[in-house]
């Protein structure tokens, strides 16, 4: 009875098939092997290069458009307001002149400062690269402006002195108050119930509104927190016309939420 081995079929060598031989040893392939002078085919496989660059991930900006832009001269911004009067409660007396009121103005000033980065490119580089690195360069540039200008937008923001901070939440529910950002943690979370307590100090404290509404911006774990309230309006519900934020997620108690990752 003869035996024929089928790894024969997939070796290509000298040995012959069929016989009444063994054929357990299959011959080598050296159709890739290197540093060999015969059968050397690793010169053949190339790294596919593809011509399509990946896109970095990027920050979506939302801090700038919350402040005004106008053209300047000078290192130095002031602003200023007309200092506001005293409600008149006393009636008038006939023939005697009131007291009268103080009259005067405040000022708020702050500095300029300059920001700005550079990349070196050569004439070898740009001449040579497979890919257009003038390009590449300047569109990393263009988002590195933009990241600039939101991160200091961002800092100028968070540095007021009008803060709440979120107070921890316990297992059972209670909740401990927080005095300082230093000691927040992953218990302190944004509740709806806090987001109502924000608006209504904002309103006790007349500040102004943006298009009816006051703006909030917060981090994706806080927008997970607070989609959870029954409350929460998602922004494609809207039921007016309003403009809406770049980046706007949705509105709760009188507020509209901007998400940020920054």
């Amino acid at each position: 009875m003869k035996h024929i081995n089928l790894q024969l079929f997939g070796n290509v060598g000298p040995q012959a098939i069929g016989g009444d031989q063994n054929y357990n040893t299959p011959s080598p392939l050296n159709t890739t092997k290197q540093n060999t002078t015969t059968g050397d085919m690793s010169p053949t496989m190339k790294v596919f290069y593809d011509t399509a660059l990946l896109e970095n991930a990027r920050d979506e900006m939302v801090f700038t458009q919350l402040g005004d832009k106008q053209p300047m001269k000078g290192n130095t911004v002031e602003w200023r307001k007309f200092n506001t009067f005293a409600p008149a409660l006393t009636p008038l007396t006939e023939g005697v002149i009131p007291t009268g009121q103080t009259f005067g103005m405040t000022a708020i000033t702050a500095n300029t400062t300059q920001h700005g980065d550079y990349v070196a490119v050569t004439d070898r580089l740009e001449m040579e690269s497979y890919d257009d690195v003038i390009y590449g360069a300047t569109e990393e540039m263009g988002a590195a402006e933009g990241v600039t200008f939101d991160t200091l937008t961002r800092n100028i923001l968070v540095a007021g002195n009008s803060k709440v901070f979120a107070p921890k939440i316990g297992a059972d529910g209670s909740e401990t108050p927080v005095e300082s950002r230093a000691e927040l943690d992953a218990t302190a979370i944004l509740t709806p119930k806090l987001v109502a307590q924000i608006a209504t100090w904002l309103k006790k404290n007349k500040a102004p509104k943006i298009n009816g509404y006051y703006v909030m911006v917060i981090h994706p774990s806080q927008a997970y927190d607070l989609r959870q309230s029954t409350d929460w309006v998602e922004a494609h519900k809207y039921a007016d016309v309003a403009p809406i934020f770049n980046g706007e997620i949705g509105t709760l108690h009188g507020i509209r939420f901007i998400e940020s990752n920054t």
